[in-house]
């Protein structure tokens, strides 16, 4: 895996010398690194709390877990095009994802800041805090959980009329 020598990368690619386990750890690093980015980003304006913490951790381990899981579904089947079918598939899973925690989280909020107050959710100190933990690593969960059913799907034949569906 090259960190620093592109040349040799491209060559390589031109080639087709990087295989698809290869390029598996190309896209966790792409994850992994995404993902810290993403959350050094939201610390900048935020003092580290546990719960960003917890919550950065957790969606690193979720976003490599559920990508390795949807590589070995992928591979379980046709073993073809991984990285196509997971971007191509992960935009409209993370639409959908979106679509179904939103209005999920407004209704948790709403409640438990009636139950417990405003150490459940406080966006006048802008504190991230256990609503906003829950509701992140539980949006990454059902992003992979759909994101691996999509794949799944992809690389099963249809029995019933001999297509793909």
């Amino acid at each position: 895996m090259y960190f620093w020598k592109i040349k040799l990368l491209v060559e390589e690619l031109k080639t087709g010398k990087v295989e698809q386990k290869q390029r598996l750890h190309y896209l966790l690093a792409w994850v992994v690194f995404g993902t810290l980015f993403v959350y050094l980003g939201i610390g900048m304006g935020e003092k580290l709390s546990q719960y960003l913490v917890i919550e950065m951790v957790g969606a690193v381990t979720i976003c490599v877990f559920g990508t390795l899981i949807c590589f070995s579904t992928n591979s379980r089947g046709d073993n073809k095009e991984f990285i196509d079918r997971y971007i191509c598939l992960g935009i409209p899973v993370g639409i959908r994802t979106f679509a179904i925690v939103i209005p999920m989280y407004i209704v948790t909020i709403i409640i438990g800041y009636i139950i417990l107050g405003k150490g459940f959710f406080n966006p006048i100190n802008n504190n991230r805090g256990l609503s906003e933990l829950i509701f992140s690593l539980l949006s990454d969960v059902l992003f992979y959980y759909m994101l691996n059913n999509n794949i799944k799907k992809v690389t099963q034949k249809d029995t019933q009329s001999g297509k793909g569906r």
